[in-house]
């Protein structure tokens, strides 16, 4: 069942979940697939040496190598991007920002787009090839997992980020993409039950900081927070008039086709980007994008957040509240370092976003502290992890058989009284992505 909060106040910090989820790692650690590793792997080399082999048979040239951005970025300014495109954005070079301009612009031609694509693939396959080797450093097991497959052990230490998000180091949990999820393994005797909070941002976003009635009518309709901005941008003003005055009486829903599933897509990038300050949406398609901008980034709350911060920054103020209360204060990194030039504009940003990413973090915890209080009745099961916004769980045999899977595939759920609903998606035991499907058989 889904975690039913009526009150705001916190039933444990960062650190306490924290020392939690440590306890939990260093009791029973988390199990890692050795052999899907291995293969995985493999696939993923194959995957680099064909997103390099695309990217010469584009450029015409043997001679242009992915592994050297610089030959990238030679490629695309002879197909026509300006240098500038390189150059103007704090990152620079080929980063994602740079990617994702280029990406979205539809002035360039389809082969600019088709080189960005497989070099972004390319880019994401060398990542998760990094992540998968640091993942098979770790001790081996004499025991086979449930696919009689050769298991190692991690034991990752736990920390506390500014957000309140937590993270592992000795391996890198957050850095383990989805479509490597069954890279952790559930030994014999035990089932992994993982659960994953559903467009949480969004739903906080606009239930707490961007309260609109008629949004969180839509959103509750279509059960879906991208269908229901999209709804909100596209109906006309008198539209919108009638369904602010009567949302019941007045409402008639959108026939969701497959256009209208790929203008949710359209609407999922901007809500992603352009809540938090992104401006580059006129290229993912003009006319919705004004709609957005209209609509969304020039909301009156929306304007009335970003006046209330830009004026808190101008005094002084660096330290902002989730909804729960908890405080998170920017820290300063390579690219933003206080008293620089761009130090300002990075704590404005900030105070908007980081507020709404505290937020789901202190959902974290709660759900944290709540499995914690279910798992001192098991028998012998235990927290395997959380990671943003996903939890994973080591349940018994017995312990399964005693109703234990049901009580937790849903405790990253959270009814929070007068929001929208925080639904979960539950994955009972390991199922390969169908973007690698496994080969490997078992018993």
């Amino acid at each position: 069942m889904a975690i039913t909060i009526d009150n705001f106040e916190m039933p444990i910090n960062a650190a306490m979940a924290r020392d939690i989820l440590q306890m939990n790692t260093n009791s029973f650690g988390i199990f890692t697939d050795v052999d899907r590793i291995y293969e995985l792997q493999g696939l993923i080399l194959l995957e680099i040496a064909d997103a390099k082999k695309q990217i010469r048979k584009l450029s015409g040239s043997s001679n242009v190598n992915a592994d050297n951005p610089h030959d990238v970025i030679d490629l695309l300014r002879t197909l026509g991007v300006p240098r500038q495109e390189f150059t103007t954005s704090v990152d620079g070079s080929l980063a994602k920002p740079v990617r994702t301009a280029i990406l979205n612009n539809p002035d360039y031609s389809q082969d600019v787009h088709t080189i960005i694509e497989t070099y972004d693939d390319y880019s994401t396959a060398k990542y998760n090839l990094s992540i998968l080797r640091s993942w098979s450093q770790h001790p081996r097991c004499v025991q086979l997992n449930k696919a009689n497959h050769r298991m190692g052990l991690a034991r990752p230490t736990w920390s506390v980020l500014s957000t309140s998000r937590l993270q592992t180091s000795n391996p890198n949990l957050q850095g383990l993409s989805r479509v490597l999820s069954d890279v952790i393994t559930e030994p014999k005797g035990y089932t992994l039950v993982r659960c994953d909070s559903g467009q949480i941002e969004p739903r906080i976003n606009f239930s707490y900081f961007l309260r609109d009635e008629l949004i969180m009518h839509l959103i509750a309709y279509y059960d879906d927070a991208y269908f229901g901005v999209l709804h909100y941008c596209t109906m006309t003003n008198e539209e919108l008039q009638r369904c602010t005055e009567n949302f019941e009486t007045n409402f008639h829903p959108m026939e969701i086709t497959d256009a209208l599933k790929d203008k949710r897509q359209l609407i999922k990038r901007m809500v992603n980007a352009g809540s938090y300050g992104s401006n580059n949406l006129d290229s993912m398609d003009p006319t919705l994008s004004r709609s957005f901008e209209q609509r969304i980034k020039k909301h009156p709350k929306r304007l009335a957040l970003e006046q209330n911060v830009q004026k808190a920054v101008e005094s002084g103020v660096e330290t902002f509240y989730s909804a729960f209360g908890t405080p998170v204060t920017p820290d300063s990194t390579s690219k933003y370092q206080k008293g620089s030039g761009n130090w300002y504009h990075h704590v404005i940003k900030c105070g908007i976003n980081n507020p709404v990413q505290t937020t789901a973090a202190d959902l974290m915890l709660i759900s944290v502290n709540e499995a914690s209080k279910i798992l001192e009745t098991a028998k012998d099961s235990w927290i395997a992890y959380y990671k943003h916004d996903e939890a994973a769980f080591y349940v018994s045999d017995q312990d399964a058989q005693n109703g234990f899977i049901d009580k937790l595939k849903d405790i990253t759920a959270y009814n929070v009284r007068g929001w929208l609903p925080i639904p979960a998606d539950s994955l009972v035991g390991v199922k390969a992505s169908s973007k690698y499907p496994s080969y490997l058989g078992g018993a």
